[in-house]
Protein backbone atom coordinates (compact mmCIF):
# COMPACT_ATOMS: atom_id res chain seq x y z
CA UNK A 1 0.00 0.00 0.00
CA UNK A 2 2.72 2.86 0.92
CA UNK A 3 4.68 1.57 -2.43
CA UNK A 4 1.71 2.82 -4.32
CA UNK A 5 1.26 5.65 -2.55
CA UNK A 6 4.55 6.88 -3.06
CA UNK A 7 4.65 5.89 -6.14
CA UNK A 8 1.98 8.50 -6.58
CA UNK A 9 3.73 11.51 -5.32
CA UNK A 10 6.35 12.07 -7.78
CA UNK A 11 8.28 15.62 -7.56
CA UNK A 12 10.96 18.17 -9.10
CA UNK A 13 12.59 18.75 -6.88
CA UNK A 14 14.59 16.36 -4.39
CA UNK A 15 15.31 17.11 -0.92
CA UNK A 16 18.82 15.76 0.34
CA UNK A 17 20.16 15.00 3.83
CA UNK A 18 23.42 15.84 5.60
CA UNK A 19 25.65 13.60 3.67
CA UNK A 20 24.15 14.52 -0.01
CA UNK A 21 21.93 11.53 -0.29
CA UNK A 22 18.33 12.17 -1.65
CA UNK A 23 15.63 11.59 0.52
CA UNK A 24 13.60 8.86 -0.75
CA UNK A 25 9.78 9.59 -0.91
CA UNK A 26 9.03 7.63 1.78
CA UNK A 27 11.08 9.25 4.41
CA UNK A 28 9.62 12.44 3.21
CA UNK A 29 6.10 11.32 4.35
CA UNK A 30 7.40 9.96 7.71
CA UNK A 31 8.53 13.53 8.48
CA UNK A 32 5.00 15.06 6.86
CA UNK A 33 3.16 12.75 9.26
CA UNK A 34 5.36 13.50 12.41
CA UNK A 35 4.71 17.32 11.42
CA UNK A 36 0.80 17.09 11.27
CA UNK A 37 0.64 15.55 14.29
CA UNK A 38 3.35 18.49 15.50
CA UNK A 39 0.59 21.12 14.16
CA UNK A 40 -2.15 19.63 15.97
CA UNK A 41 -0.41 19.73 19.59
CA UNK A 42 1.23 23.15 18.73
CA UNK A 43 -1.96 24.53 18.28
CA UNK A 44 -4.06 22.60 21.01
CA UNK A 45 -1.62 23.82 23.18
CA UNK A 46 -2.06 27.65 22.00
CA UNK A 47 -5.95 26.91 22.39
CA UNK A 48 -5.40 25.54 26.04
CA UNK A 49 -3.33 28.59 27.36
CA UNK A 50 -5.60 30.65 25.99
CA UNK A 51 -8.79 29.11 27.45
CA UNK A 52 -6.65 29.12 30.91
CA UNK A 53 -6.18 32.98 30.54
CA UNK A 54 -9.59 33.66 30.03
CA UNK A 55 -10.50 31.87 32.80
CA UNK A 56 -8.19 33.26 35.13
CA UNK A 57 -8.89 36.34 34.39
CA UNK A 58 -12.68 36.30 34.87
CA UNK A 59 -11.95 34.46 38.03
CA UNK A 60 -10.14 37.75 38.65
CA UNK A 61 -12.45 40.62 37.43
CA UNK A 62 -15.25 38.19 39.06
CA UNK A 63 -13.51 38.67 42.30
CA UNK A 64 -13.39 42.27 41.87
CA UNK A 65 -17.10 43.07 41.32
CA UNK A 66 -18.21 40.75 44.47
CA UNK A 67 -15.14 42.38 46.67
CA UNK A 68 -15.75 45.71 46.11
CA UNK A 69 -19.63 45.45 46.90
CA UNK A 70 -18.85 44.16 49.76
CA UNK A 71 -15.88 46.48 50.96
CA UNK A 72 -16.38 49.94 49.13
CA UNK A 73 -17.16 51.46 52.26
CA UNK A 74 -14.01 50.72 53.76
CA UNK A 75 -10.12 51.32 52.73
CA UNK A 76 -10.03 47.94 52.06
CA UNK A 77 -11.24 48.37 48.79
CA UNK A 78 -8.28 49.56 48.23
CA UNK A 79 -6.79 45.87 48.04
CA UNK A 80 -9.76 45.08 45.48
CA UNK A 81 -8.49 47.80 42.98
CA UNK A 82 -5.68 46.03 42.11
CA UNK A 83 -7.13 42.78 40.40
CA UNK A 84 -8.50 44.78 37.26
CA UNK A 85 -4.83 46.07 37.52
CA UNK A 86 -3.35 42.60 37.39
CA UNK A 87 -5.56 41.49 34.92
CA UNK A 88 -4.45 44.06 32.67
CA UNK A 89 -0.18 43.75 33.22
CA UNK A 90 -1.13 39.93 33.14
CA UNK A 91 -3.21 39.87 29.37
CA UNK A 92 -0.61 42.02 27.78
CA UNK A 93 1.99 39.23 29.38
CA UNK A 94 -0.12 36.42 28.04
CA UNK A 95 0.09 37.82 24.18
CA UNK A 96 3.72 37.84 24.67
CA UNK A 97 3.43 34.06 25.87
CA UNK A 98 0.49 33.40 22.80
CA UNK A 99 2.23 34.50 20.08
CA UNK A 100 5.09 32.50 21.19
CA UNK A 101 2.97 29.02 21.09
CA UNK A 102 1.51 30.59 17.68
CA UNK A 103 4.86 30.83 16.17
CA UNK A 104 5.88 27.62 17.02
CA UNK A 105 2.90 26.37 15.06
CA UNK A 106 3.57 28.32 12.24
CA UNK A 107 7.37 27.19 12.72
CA UNK A 108 6.20 23.70 12.14
CA UNK A 109 3.60 24.55 9.46
CA UNK A 110 6.29 26.11 6.85
CA UNK A 111 8.12 22.34 7.33
CA UNK A 112 4.91 20.97 6.62
CA UNK A 113 4.42 23.37 3.87
CA UNK A 114 8.10 22.55 2.58
CA UNK A 115 7.06 18.62 2.22
CA UNK A 116 4.01 18.90 0.82
CA UNK A 117 5.18 20.70 -1.83
CA UNK A 118 8.29 18.23 -2.32
CA UNK A 119 5.47 15.60 -2.11
CA UNK A 120 3.79 17.01 -4.69
CA UNK A 121 0.78 17.62 -2.77
CA UNK A 122 0.52 21.31 -3.39
CA UNK A 123 0.66 21.22 -7.10
CA UNK A 124 -1.34 20.12 -10.21
CA UNK A 125 -3.22 17.05 -9.62
CA UNK A 126 -3.22 14.65 -12.41
CA UNK A 127 -5.48 12.05 -13.45
CA UNK A 128 -5.33 9.13 -15.62
CA UNK A 129 -8.33 6.57 -15.98
CA UNK A 130 -8.99 3.77 -18.50
CA UNK A 131 -12.76 5.02 -18.54
CA UNK A 132 -12.94 7.78 -21.11
CA UNK A 133 -16.15 8.43 -19.53
CA UNK A 134 -14.95 9.29 -16.00
CA UNK A 135 -15.04 12.26 -14.34
CA UNK A 136 -12.87 13.13 -11.62
CA UNK A 137 -14.29 14.51 -8.08
CA UNK A 138 -14.51 18.04 -7.73
CA UNK A 139 -12.96 18.68 -11.14
CA UNK A 140 -12.13 22.17 -10.14
CA UNK A 141 -9.83 21.60 -7.73
CA UNK A 142 -6.21 21.90 -8.57
CA UNK A 143 -4.68 20.73 -5.34
CA UNK A 144 -4.96 17.61 -3.08
CA UNK A 145 -4.54 19.68 -0.15
CA UNK A 146 -7.81 22.23 1.24
CA UNK A 147 -7.64 25.69 -0.91
CA UNK A 148 -7.65 27.21 2.00
CA UNK A 149 -4.40 25.70 2.99
CA UNK A 150 -2.83 26.19 0.04
CA UNK A 151 -3.97 30.20 -0.59
CA UNK A 152 -2.13 30.97 2.59
CA UNK A 153 0.90 28.45 1.56
CA UNK A 154 1.85 29.41 -1.34
CA UNK A 155 1.58 33.24 -1.68
CA UNK A 156 3.77 34.25 -4.40
CA UNK A 157 4.62 37.55 -2.83
CA UNK A 158 6.10 35.59 0.57
CA UNK A 159 9.68 34.79 -0.28
CA UNK A 160 10.77 33.26 2.94
CA UNK A 161 9.63 31.22 5.59
CA UNK A 162 9.87 33.66 8.71
CA UNK A 163 7.99 36.40 6.05
CA UNK A 164 5.23 33.98 6.26
CA UNK A 165 5.21 33.80 9.67
CA UNK A 166 5.55 37.81 10.42
CA UNK A 167 2.31 38.00 8.36
CA UNK A 168 0.51 34.82 10.10
CA UNK A 169 1.55 35.78 13.20
CA UNK A 170 -1.32 38.48 13.77
CA UNK A 171 -4.27 36.32 11.80
CA UNK A 172 -6.36 33.31 13.00
CA UNK A 173 -6.58 32.17 15.93
CA UNK A 174 -3.83 33.83 17.52
CA UNK A 175 -5.85 37.11 16.60
CA UNK A 176 -8.94 36.04 18.39
CA UNK A 177 -6.69 35.59 21.50
CA UNK A 178 -5.60 39.08 21.14
CA UNK A 179 -9.00 40.43 20.35
CA UNK A 180 -9.82 38.47 23.41
CA UNK A 181 -7.55 39.57 26.04
CA UNK A 182 -8.04 43.55 24.71
CA UNK A 183 -11.67 42.80 25.39
CA UNK A 184 -10.10 41.99 29.00
CA UNK A 185 -8.22 44.81 29.62
CA UNK A 186 -10.27 47.13 28.91
CA UNK A 187 -13.16 45.60 30.90
CA UNK A 188 -10.78 45.74 33.52
CA UNK A 189 -9.89 49.46 33.01
CA UNK A 190 -13.56 50.44 33.13
CA UNK A 191 -14.38 48.39 36.12
CA UNK A 192 -11.07 49.83 37.36
CA UNK A 193 -12.58 53.44 36.82
CA UNK A 194 -15.88 52.52 38.33
CA UNK A 195 -14.08 51.15 41.73
CA UNK A 196 -12.84 54.44 41.80
CA UNK A 197 -15.28 56.27 41.49
CA UNK A 198 -17.85 54.29 43.12
CA UNK A 199 -15.00 54.52 46.00
CA UNK A 200 -14.70 58.74 46.01
CA UNK A 201 -18.04 58.99 45.87
CA UNK A 202 -18.99 57.06 49.11
CA UNK A 203 -15.78 58.46 51.02
CA UNK A 204 -17.24 62.18 49.78
CA UNK A 205 -20.75 61.26 51.19
CA UNK A 206 -19.33 60.16 54.51
CA UNK A 207 -17.45 63.81 54.70
CA UNK A 208 -20.25 65.42 54.14
CA UNK A 209 -22.18 63.76 57.06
Amino acid sequence: MRSSVTGRLKSSESWLSSDGRQLEDKHLIELWKQCSVDVVANLDLHFKYANWYSAFFIALLAAYVVGLSQYYKSFGAVLFLTLPLLVIVLAQLGKYAMDRFYQTFLETVTVLAKLEKLLGLGGTIGTKSCAKSATALWPEDKQLIPYRYFKSRYDPNVVSSEEFIKRSLKLGANKTVHDTFLAFQITAVLLFLGGIALFALFQTCMQLT
